[in-house]
């Protein structure tokens, strides 16, 4: 599996962000992605990062996954323009 993320400055400080993790089908429920996430978690630690935020699709498997370790949704909305 593996995991993309990274870090931006805001004006209320640091902001980690989660922007994908994959596990392969054949290896999911067998806690690779909670190790993947923890890791992250740890890393944004080590750089003084009070907050990590993330995208998920309503139907993602990984909902599951974010609830049980401890993230929650907010009140942000994803907006999109398809351009032509």
């Amino acid at each position: 599996g593996f995991i993309i993320i990274n870090y931006f400055l805001y004006d209320d400080g640091l902001k980690g962000w989660v922007y994908e993790i994959v596990v392969d089908s054949n290896y999911q429920k067998n806690g690779i992605g909670t190790m993947l996430m923890n890791r992250a978690e740890e890393y944004f630690r080590e750089k003084e990062i009070k907050s990590i935020e993330l995208f998920a699709h309503n139907k993602s498997y990984s909902i599951k996954l974010y609830s049980k370790i401890g993230y929650k949704k907010t009140d942000y909305v994803v907006w999109r323009k398809e351009l032509k």
